[in-house]
């Protein structure tokens, strides 16, 4: 497999050894090969760290899947033995579920990181991963092998509620008594001869429409029980689950086709894509159930299809009917899309994350896809349910993988119509009705459980900055902090593996023994008279269950010098709050008390409002407490802060003159002539803007532009001068440059890339020229110089690097790891033009940075704000075609608003127009030339560089 070995690094992987391959799959019906392959570390399989790679010839169609781009430093040497992690996971099983009489497998070594499931950043942890199986009970158990905490468990029994409704009756034996065999006659009992009916409804459709044998593609029997019940108490059963074996129903369950149809789905999904039960992709898994379920009922001619129940799932179920609206998802308490406020974001105790509620969204989009309809702004034409099915059964079976989320999902639709073009009368106006119905769902919006429900705070209201009274990002160590016990041992520390900013954090550990542990500020800090705020950055997994918090974390804080302690709980005022009281029954020593709880999905940040503290001299502490068994990830901090807000100014906007002109450089306010030693033959300049030498205001440097000598000079924010100048490569013609806290140390670097005419080469350095990392972006030839960007885009804290391919290439974006240099992911954004700009910076206001594109030389200027998938956002014509050829782009807050907004500067062959975009709402604020007209271009940065 050449193919693994020369693209082991466009997954974002160290090396290539790190995956393997696990099957190849000979050509389907549109001629495609499908390769799948697995992560590994060390020989030891990632957790949904998998790839699937699809072929045409020797052409890549597409990739989907999860990696773990930050495996390293892991000991794949286990501490805790396979027998004691069985322990472990029996006594989880008999504290959370009650259950003692499971069948558990034989532990598996894994690396395991919850982010690969949930959208999030998390630690990675070797693992042993546990089965847990009886008849009604299926649970995947990670336990980690180093500590013995646990780590994460959900069920992975598929079922059709998600509720549970106790009465009288019937018998748990499984399978039980065979009542009816195939070809034998009809029972007379409608259970029995309905469950046997609609089965052989939805093998013939799967056989029919998609040529799939059974639901494993190899003839398995169908095996189902009726009359089920788990426990006399507990009858009749109102439920219905597919076990990994056969399909099981509690009374009347059975005569609702839909009902058969979901339960025999969950068996072809589990063996096709295999989609964990959990969050996003149990979210998928529940709605692949859910479109096949409807798909049979509406195709079979049983049950009721009056077109009032034309999208109700389980109008047939005796005395119970309908329990979801496909096409109304809301009508049922479910989203219909990713915004709305029905989206649920709870753990794995609050149904697996929200799997039967959450699979609205994908639900829709299948009804929209199907009956069309006008929905979120858009208007779709439907395609049918043929069409449709074709679809969405491709992107199952071939495109999705165990830990694929709704962007694999959008990505997968989008590509699995493209294939099919020319098959069952699908056409490229399809594949565009298509698209819309996964827009109009918001399918490829970001997963809103990620980091937490709640947002992460802006540090200071609009228009004003914060200035800092106490700051530790952890970078120096733990000089500011001390470590207390009131329970048990310290469980606090220094931390270096999950960390926001740099690479330390403090870390308290969730034991699975009693513990009262504390980390606290060993100094004090005066809060003024106009009082002041706090915010911390922090991450957490404590044990919980559906019910019940076991433990947890608060902060607390002291005016007398640690003499005596106070919850600072009353004084959260934005951000992640206290999210439940923590139990008393396991001897947990803040047991009854308000505090941080269950999971926050990866790092949020929490705000104080210290006012009521004025005039008096404060420190704060953490602490951590933990009941008498298992554990869970734990409680990271970083980047605490205690500061005050003052009224500020917006920031400027700095231009440069593009090809052609005579390299004038200046703010709005003031104009300046560049005087590069080849000012004579160099053809325009690009420019970055960033505070390189620590005086709090920005610094501007300045790329020697098309036909230059490829210097870079770097010019004070705070006087205008010059502090360096250093050459770049030699021999090719221009340069352009980036500034970004790119290599984790907190200190901006410059990122130059190699312009026009160059070999697509870029390096990271410091304020002198000082190599750092660099490599080449793209390969030889494949165009002619690159644009480059800086921002934090994967939110770890570190500025990533996005490098948009220049003149005459493919117009491929490429997103490099700050933290790491590796790929993280690379896309194409206009097919057939040539070259592409990028800027990176908050322009929709949730806090997550995108990037901007212009299209470049050649192209027609437009812009789009997309994903750091490549997901499209916003976008639109910027400039007039044909009155330039490409775009310069730039981002920042101009207006104060809390918004990014986005400059573009009309470049080649343009008349120097200058436009400012919102980024609140993409409407234009103010367009203006920028140089006499007669010149060619324009280049665009922002920033603080006026005093």
């Amino acid at each position: 497999m050449a193919f693994i070995d020369s693209h082991g690094m466009a997954f974002g992987l160290k090396d290539a050894s790190q995956i393997r391959l696990v099957r190849v799959r000979a050509p389907d019906e549109v001629g495609m090969d499908h390769v799948r392959l697995q992560q590994v570390y060390n020989g030891v399989p990632v957790t949904g760290g998998e790839l699937a790679v699809h072929l045409r010839g020797s052409g890549v169609v597409a990739v989907l899947g999860k990696t773990l781009s930050e495996v390293k430093d892991i000991d794949t040497l286990p501490s805790v033995s396979p027998s004691d992690a069985l322990l472990i996971a029996q006594e989880a099983l008999a504290k959370h579920l009650g259950v003692t009489d499971a069948v558990l497998t034989i532990p598996r070594l894994e690396i395991f990181n919850r982010g690969i499931l949930e959208g999030a950043r998390h630690p990675t942890h070797l693992a042993w991963f546990i089965e847990a199986s009886k008849l009604d009970l299926r649970e995947f158990i990670w336990v980690d092998a180093h500590s013995g905490r646990l780590l994460l468990r959900f069920s992975q029994l598929n079922d059709l509620l998600s509720r549970s409704i106790y009465s009288a009756g019937s018998t748990s034996s499984l399978p039980g008594t065979l009542v009816r065999t195939e070809g034998g006659p009809a029972t007379g009992d409608s259970d029995t001869d309905l469950a046997y009916t609609y089965s052989g409804h939805t093998y013939d459709y799967f056989s029919i429409q998609h040529g799939r044998n059974s639901y494993d593609n190899a003839g398995a029997s169908l095996i189902s029980t009726v009359h089920y019940c788990p426990s006399p108490s507990s009858c009749p059963y109102q439920n219905a689950f597919w076990n990994g074996t056969q399909m099981v129903y509690g009374d009347g369950f059975s005569r609702a086709d839909d009902v058969d149809a979901h339960e025999l789905t969950h068996a072809v999904t589990e063996h096709s894509a295999n989609l964990y039960y959990y969050m996003q992709s149990g979210a998928l898994n529940e709605s692949f159930s859910d479109i096949f379920g409807e798909t049979v009922d509406l195709n079979n001619g049983g049950g009721t299809d009056t077109a009032a129940v034309r999208w109700l799932m389980g109008e047939d179920i005796p005395g119970i009917g309908a329990i979801r609206n496909m096409m109304n998802p809301t009508d049922f308490g479910d989203p219909g899309k990713m915004s709305d406020p029905q989206f649920v974001c709870a753990g794995p105790g609050g149904d697996a994350g929200g799997v039967h509620s959450n699979s609205g969204v994908p639900n829709h989009a299948y009804a929209l896809m199907v009956d069309g309809g006008s929905f979120n702004g858009s208007t779709i034409t439907g395609i049918g349910l043929t069409k449709s099915a074709k679809i969405q059964y491709r992107a199952l079976t071939q495109y999705l993988l165990s830990a694929s989320d709704f962007l694999d999902n959008y990505n997968a639709l989008n590509q699995s119509c493209d294939d099919l073009i020319g098959t069952a009368g699908i056409t490229a106006g399809d594949c565009a009705e298509v698209k819309k119905a996964l827009d109009a769902v918001e399918m490829s919006s970001p997963w809103p459980c990620s980091p937490s429900q709640s947002a992460v705070p802006a540090l200071c209201p609009l228009g004003q900055t914060p200035t800092n009274l106490f700051f530790d990002d952890l970078e120096s160590g733990g000089g500011n902090w001390v470590t207390s016990i009131g329970a048990g041992s310290n469980l606090w520390f220094l931390g270096s593996f999950f960390a926001t900013s740099g690479v330390s954090h403090l870390y308290g550990a969730d034991s699975s023994t009693i513990g009262d542990s504390r980390v606290q500020m060993n100094l004090n800090v005066a809060i003024p008279t106009g009082g002041a705020r706090m915010q911390f950055n922090h991450s957490y997994g404590f044990e919980n269950s559906s019910a019940t918090a076991y433990d947890g974390g608060v902060i607390e804080y002291s005016t007398n010098g640690g003499g005596a302690w106070a919850d600072a709980g009353a004084l959260i005022s934005a951000g992640a709050t206290y999210g439940g009281v923590l139990s008393s029954c396991c001897q947990n020593p803040l047991g009854g008390r308000n505090a941080f709880v269950r999971d926050s999905f990866g790092y949020t940040a929490t705000q104080l409002n210290l006012s009521s503290l004025a005039g008096q001299n404060v420190r704060f502490r953490f602490r951590l407490g933990t009941d008498s068994s298992f554990g869970d990830e734990g409680w990271f901090i970083d980047d605490v802060r205690i500061y005050t807000c003052s009224a500020s100014s917006p920031p400027e906007i700095i231009i440069g003159q593009g090809p052609g002109g005579q390299n004038l450089v200046g703010t709005t306010t003031a104009l300046g002539l560049d005087t590069f030693a080849s000012a004579a033959t160099s053809q325009g300049i690009s420019i970055a803007v960033g505070d390189l030498d620590g005086d709090g205001l920005a610094d501007y440097v300045v790329g020697d532009g098309p036909g230059g000598q490829n210097m870079v000079r770097v010019y004070s924010g705070a006087t205008g001068a010059l502090l360096s100048s250093f050459g770049m490569w030699a021999g090719t013609s221009g340069v352009t440059v980036a500034v970004g806290k790119v290599t984790g140390d907190g200190i901006p670097r410059i990122i130059a890339g190699q312009g026009p005419n160059g070999n697509n080469y870029y390096a990271v350095m410091s304020l002198n020229g000082t190599f750092l990392r660099g490599g080449q972006a793209f390969a030889t030839g494949d165009g002619q110089g690159i644009s480059v960007a800086a921002g934090d885009v994967d939110g770890d804290g570190v500025d990533d690097y996005v490098l948009g391919q220049g003149p005459q290439g493919r117009n491929i974006i490429a997103i490099y790891s700050g933290a790491t240099g590796a790929v993280l992911n690379a896309f194409i954004t206009w097919p057939g033009t040539t070259g592409v700009t990028v800027a990176i910076g908050n322009v929709t206001g949730d806090g997550l940075k995108r990037v901007v594109v212009g299209q470049g030389p050649n192209g027609n200027n437009y812009y789009a704000v997309v994903t750091v998938s490549g997901g499209f956002l916003r976008g639109g014509q910027a400039f007039s075609t044909g009155n330039g050829q490409g775009i310069s782009v730039a981002v920042g807050d101009l207006d104060s608003d809390g918004f990014d907004d986005y400059v573009m500067g009309q470049g080649p062959g343009g008349s120097n127009i200058v436009a400012i975009y919102s980024g609140k709402t993409g409407a234009i604020l103010s367009m203006f030339y920028a140089f006499a007209p007669g010149t060619t271009g324009v280049t665009v940065a922002i920033g603080n560089v006026v005093p």
